[in-house]
């Protein structure tokens, strides 16, 4: 097992490390607007949501290849990919600058243009790197946590969960520590050095990488049988329960082939037809955000002058602040219920952000500009990760059935992304960094309507069940214990 955790972690390491270190070197290669940020973070969702399901079935269809070889492939191409980026990143420094970093007498040469177009197109091949990269790292992903996982401790329900939490330990320690690494590096020497740095730390993995899987596999019977096939109930789902060992497998050339068109419009009208749907719906408009540590935000702060190692501190007490949610999640659910839980949670998140908003007026008092908005950032992560405890946990108790599970699951997989394509669609069209406060009032106003969409489901929940109770009083319900699958808990 723990061969297992160890080349998960490499993996985990190097992806953290190098999506840190290009929100970095982009926003020093395009350090006045934010339009090549988001438009970078906008094409590797796009190529995520286009590719994600071919890449998913490849990661778990062994027939005319074996799963080391599979998850071997995926690390390499992880590598090569980071690698890479690296150098057209280090070339579009040095070599091909943007507009912005010319020199006047560069700019007013004749091979200015030539070297803008240049810049374009490098641009556009880190673009193809970091979706490759993101389609490897996806597929890694989904063979070691929905397969490798799952068939090493088949037989043992403890084990499973054991190495599952141990993966989580691993992605959140990595989330915290590399951004911080990075920086620290960064620091020493400077960006452009730090990005090679990763790369070439990232290329030393390979050896040790290969070597742990190589290690599990050959001491996992199971892994080595083509025939032993573990699938999910949904690939792209997240936290559905694996299958029961007696559950009947199937090799992928069986499975059934894809739904024509006229399903996938009735799974859609499922979805919204269904009493989660709101709920559902809530957690899908927090997608909508740029108010959180990621590419554009870095960008955006970075050009108002704050250091990489501030960054990230910052953005290390944002993960702390979600793993402290972790733990005070489930003590207001036990104590006030599911749905109060979200709605405290999700409210708390708009009173959090309102200082963010707040912040962008004042203009002579810089620590308090800054101790509002990163103060209000990291408290609402409080709420956010409570909510969505909360909000999955409705969603395994109101959803049930194999089938339900996966059209509801995939439908709100497909919204997310959505919502987050238009966040990054917001700051490409107002991609200046004295506009960035357009986008941050879209993305209050989304936590906003994502609370009133929970609230309103709230409601109409409780009334459901005081009718549904009524109903039972009358003698005119069914089964007095119990409840409908339909039928949201109120606790």
């Amino acid at each position: 097992m723990s061969s297992l955790v160890n080349s998960y972690f490499f993996t985990t390491w190097a992806t953290r490390m190098d999506e840190w270190a290009v929100a970095l070197m982009l926003s020093l290669i395009y350090p006045t607007n934010l339009f090549h940020m988001s438009l970078y973070a906008f094409s590797l969702t796009v190529s995520s949501i286009a590719f994600g399901p071919f890449v998913g079935k490849w990661a778990l269809s062994f027939l005319s290849k074996t799963r080391l070889e599979t998850l071997k492939t995926s690390i390499i191409i992880q590598k090569l990919a980071i690698a890479t980026s690296a150098i057209l990143l280090w070339l579009l420094f040095f070599y091909f600058p943007s507009k912005n970093i010319m020199s006047e007498s560069l700019f007013d040469s004749d091979s200015s243009s030539l070297l803008l177009l240049l810049n374009s197109v490098g641009f556009v091949l880190v673009i193809i790197s970091g979706s490759i990269l993101r389609l490897a790292n996806r597929a890694s992903t989904i063979a070691v946590e929905k397969d490798w996982a799952v068939v090493y401790c088949l037989w043992t329900q403890s084990c499973q969960t054991k190495l599952n939490s141990e993966l989580r330990r691993v992605d959140l320690f990595c989330k915290l520590v590399a951004p911080l690494a990075v920086s620290l590096i960064a620091m020493a020497i400077s960006v452009p050095e730090t990005m090679i740095v990763v790369s070439v730390i990232s290329l030393a993995s390979i050896p040790i990488e290969l070597s742990l899987i190589s290690k599990v596999y050959n001491s996992c019977p199971g892994l080595q049988r083509q025939d032993a096939l573990v699938i999910p109930n949904s690939v792209e789902t997240p936290n559905v329960p694996a299958p029961l060992p007696s559950t009947t497998t199937t090799p992928s050339s069986a499975l059934p082939p894809s739904p024509p068109s006229n399903l996938y419009f009735k799974s859609w009208r499922t979805y919204i037809s269904h009493d989660i749907f709101l709920a559902s719906l809530s957690l899908c408009l927090l997608y909508f955000s740029s108010l959180s540590f990621g590419n554009v935000m870095i960008t955006y702060l970075i050009s108002l002058h704050y250091t990489p190692a501030f960054l990230a501190i910052m953005r290390s007490l944002s993960v702390i602040a979600g793993l402290i949610a972790t733990f005070t999640a489930p003590i207001l659910i036990r104590n006030i219920g599911l749905h109060k839980t979200g709605l405290v949670s999700i409210w708390s998140q708009v009173l959090c952000l309102l200082p963010v908003l707040l912040s962008f007026t004042i203009t002579n008092n810089p620590a308090l500009q800054s101790f509002l908005f990163f103060g209000g950032v990291i408290f609402s992560r409080l709420g956010l990760w409570s909510f969505d405890m909360a909000q999955m946990q409705l969603l395994q108790q109101t959803v049930v059935g194999g089938e339900l599970v996966g059209i509801v699951g995939g439908c709100e997989f497909s919204l997310q992304n959505f919502f987050e394509l238009l966040s990054y669609g917001v700051t490409m069209v107002w991609s200046q960094s004295n506009e960035f406060w357009i986008s941050a009032v879209g993305t209050v106003c989304a936590v906003f309507l994502a609370a009133v969409c929970f609230s309103i489901f709230c409601v109409a929940a409780e009334r459901t069940q005081r009718s549904s109770s009524s109903r039972r009083r009358r003698g005119e319900g069914g089964v007095v214990s119990g409840h409908d699958e339909q039928t949201p808990l109120i606790a």
